[in-house]
């Protein structure tokens, strides 16, 4: 359960098959990207990010100006 809400939505399921996209954003090399390694962005951005994947809301974060899109797995 995150800050905004709870997660859980009832369609395990259908869903079982799927890495969840929060794993795959914090396991994901940003070294090899123009924002860096996930260590040195800023507080203000890990923490934009770090709501964007625990909301049940639908969300994506555009960052930096080449804006490398990062979203959650809203299940609405």
């Amino acid at each position: 359960m995150s800050l905004l809400g709870d997660e859980s939505t009832g369609d395990s399921d259908l869903y079982s098959d799927e890495i969840p996209v929060n794993e795959l954003v914090y396991s994901f090399d940003w070294s090899k990207t123009p924002l860096g390694p996930m260590s040195s962005w800023a507080p203000s951005l890990k923490s934009t990010v770090d709501l964007c994947l625990h909301s049940v809301f639908p969300i994506a974060v555009y960052c930096g100006p080449e804006l490398i899109l990062i979203y959650n797995q809203s299940k609405l």
